[in-house]
């Protein structure tokens, strides 16, 4: 197994972690693109999506994944308002190619259960078998089959600041030692 640091982000790891959420959003496109209303860019930049949001706000936590000083991945999890009875929300989870399949992605996923303990929800879009494996083998490792699988519609997930999401399958735990 890879030693890893799970490193709080800061401005200064901006530039990296839009790169690597283009990649993020590239690979989500394999699983997800024939979405219906899945929008791809309409020019190939490497230009990413707009991640400030991620760095402000005291209800969420964004973390750079390193092995030495490399970047391996991302994690942001915040607070979710249309879910109060949830404490954390994994929102976005990455781990670059390179350490895919690798059993990084599912000791760093621990290692921030333990670290937050509380209620947690993942939200996996339902096409992307492959998360929604991940997600819930990690899950049954961490908590031994002891959460609750659902489905979510746009309309339970819709808010403000996210007037049109994607339907999900939430998987919901606690992360204490209960």
């Amino acid at each position: 197994m890879f030693k890893f640091n799970l490193i709080k982000a800061t401005l200064a790891d901006k530039p990296a972690l839009e790169n690597m959420w283009y990649y993020y959003v590239y690979d989500l496109t394999r699983y997800c693109g024939f979405i219906k209303d899945w929008k791809s860019p309409t020019e190939l930049s490497f230009k990413s999506d707009d991640i400030t949001e991620c760095f402000s706000g005291h209800d969420s936590h964004f973390f750079v994944i390193k092995i030495g000083d490399e970047y391996a991945g991302f994690a942001y999890f915040k607070k979710l308002e249309v879910m109060p009875y949830v404490d954390w929300f994994m929102n976005d989870f990455y781990i670059i190619s390179k350490y895919q399949r690798s059993g990084l992605g599912k000791e760093v996923a621990k290692e921030i259960f333990e670290k937050f303990p509380g209620e947690w929800s993942v939200g996996i879009i339902p096409e992307h078998k492959g998360a929604l494996s991940f997600w819930r083998n990690v899950i049954k490792s961490f908590k031994h089959d002891a959460f609750i699988e659902e489905m979510k519609t746009r309309e339970q997930l819709q808010t403000k600041e996210r007037p049109d999401p994607y339907p999900m399958v939430m998987l919901r735990f606690n992360s204490g030692m209960t």
